[in-house]
């Protein structure tokens, strides 16, 4: 089945939010007339991939209006220069703040954090000289590997590593495990927006990342995250110096909700903008919040979107 993340924003007019994947289209199973897709890449992604994918999606359903989300501020410069709808408004914006959050009644055993899939890329071998190590790790798709995660048990005997056959499940035990911890990790060096990063500072983590591509460095403040060379030395060295800081947890979690009141006001401006242009008469910022969907959808099977356009 062709697994895609996305969901139904409205039925009149007809508004879907999609991730923008160069090698599936879920306009192929789309019927009927025209339809608003409000696409993201939650991938870096250049400018002709996304012009790619427009002039392809575009064949396929003249009818429809494509307007792309990217993580990336340099991106969204370049398509607008060429004409292109395009809006610098985050993915982890739309991650349910009422999940994640602070739980002043669990006391932190963990140095550090990272919840992270199974697979290379996540860069897990920069945390090895963290003293206290939490990796949540999981399977989630073909690429990842559980003998990396046998390797890693061997790298890193000193970490608690969890998860390694089950996909994540975001709720209360998961947001135990962060609340265990006092700061959070993220070690890739290309990625995309990477929800985890939002994860940690909406429980009131403060990050270290390695430099990156993707759009994750926008949630990084600097005055409770630190960007740090791919070394493992000063992995260790910036997670004991955010420790030593002891940022109130409240005080991150506040910081981090107001960037995401920023982009959520982004985009229900451009919600009201496609609300005006069909005539609707409502007020989209409402609709938004009252069937507020985490992360604007879900993954499903691509070829059902019209059945769960059909009965939401």
């Amino acid at each position: 089945m062709p697994s895609l993340h996305y969901g139904w924003l409205s039925r009149e007019p007809r508004i879907l939010y999609q991730i923008l994947l160069p090698n599936l289209d879920i306009g192929r199973w789309l019927t009927g007339p025209g339809v608003v897709r409000i696409c993201q890449p939650w991938w870096h992604t250049k400018r002709d991939e996304v012009l790619n994918f427009i002039a392809e999606a575009s064949a396929l359903r003249p009818q429809d209006t494509f307007i792309i989300l990217l993580n990336e501020p340099k991106v969204v410069v370049e398509l607008k220069a060429l004409g292109v709808p395009a809006y610098f408004i985050h993915q982890n914006a739309f991650i349910d703040e009422a999940v994640f959050r602070p739980n002043a009644e669990v006391t932190p055993i963990y140095d550090a954090v990272m919840t992270a899939r199974l697979s290379r890329f996540k860069r897990h071998q920069l945390a090895k000289l963290v003293p206290k190590l939490l990796l949540v790790s999981a399977v989630v798709c073909a690429a990842d590997e559980l003998a990396y995660g046998k390797e890693l048990r061997d790298m890193m005997p000193q970490a608690v590593i969890t998860g390694e056959q089950t996909r994540y499940h975001y709720g209360p035990a998961m947001v135990r495990l962060l609340n265990e911890a006092k700061v959070g990790l993220i070690l890739s060096a290309v990625e995309g927006g990477n929800y985890a990063t939002t994860e940690y500072l909406l429980c009131g983590l403060p990050v270290v990342s390695t430099g990156n591509l993707g759009g994750r460095n926008e949630w990084l403040d600097p005055e409770f995250c630190r960007i740090v060379p791919p070394d493992e030395q000063c992995v260790a060295a910036a997670v004991k110096e955010l420790i030593s800081r002891r940022i109130p947890p409240q005080e991150i979690r506040e910081r981090t909700l107001a960037k995401m009141t920023e982009h959520r006001a982004k985009f229900c401006e451009l919600g009201q903008e496609i609300y005006g242009a069909a005539g609707a008469g409502r007020d989209f910022a409402r609709d938004f919040y009252a069937e507020f969907k985490p992360k604007l959808g879900k993954w499903g099977d691509a070829s059902k979107v019209m059945e769960l356009f059909d009965d939401p």
